[in-house]
């Protein structure tokens, strides 16, 4: 399991390297006055389909048929890719706090940290809902059908992100019933895995 994630850490550092800049710079401009909520959930949104991503790459360049000879079952290495996915979603949320915090302390503004932090978990229940509806989708209807349901993903992420305006209330809420879904589809992207093994 160590390997697989030292492998995709690896790819996305040489070609996904933009992607964690571009949510750096966004959690930085989330200490500005206009729409606080978009800006740091913004980190989220961009570094959620990251995983879906490299299960496609994977799919294209035969990973799958290779991976066959490794000691690894398929569910392994779903559930690798699951995993992925919330260690990318925690680098998400330390971006947005961290770059947030330095982007107020250079304009010299106060950051309201309260709130922040209150979004946090907001961002990690969203980001958690789009990783497993695109995984899922990923390992039940192919690649393709992935990257269809990143569309619908950003659609949701920002109509909630810009027109609900007491998001920070629903964080914990949110975060728990994401956490079970998140379970519940990690469970059917490995039986859909190892039903296409046979």
């Amino acid at each position: 399991m160590k390997g697989l994630l030292y492998m995709d850490f690896t790819v996305l550092r040489r070609r996904y390297w933009y992607v964690f800049l571009m949510a750096a710079l966004f959690g930085a401009m989330s200490f500005s006055d206009r729409n606080v909520t978009f800006f740091t959930l913004y980190p989220y949104l961009i570094l959620a389909p990251l995983p879906a991503n490299l299960v496609n790459m994977e799919s294209g360049s035969r990973w799958y048929t290779i991976s066959d000879a490794l000691p690894l079952t398929k569910r392994a290495l779903v559930g690798e890719k699951y995993l992925l996915g919330l260690l990318l979603l925690l680098l998400a949320a330390a971006l947005s706090l961290l770059f947030g915090y330095a982007g107020a302390a250079i304009a010299e503004r106060s950051m309201n940290l309260a709130e922040k932090l209150a979004l946090a978990p907001v961002g990690v229940a969203l980001g958690m809902l789009m990783v497993a509806i695109q995984l899922l989708a990923t390992y039940a209807l192919g690649p393709s059908w992935g990257a269809v349901t990143v569309i619908l993903n950003v659609l949701l992420f920002l109509f909630l992100a810009l027109c609900v305006p007491n998001i920070p209330q629903v964080g914990l809420p949110l975060l728990l019933i994401s956490s079970i879904l998140y379970a519940a589809s990690y469970l059917a992207s490995a039986a859909f895995a190892q039903r296409r093994e046979r």
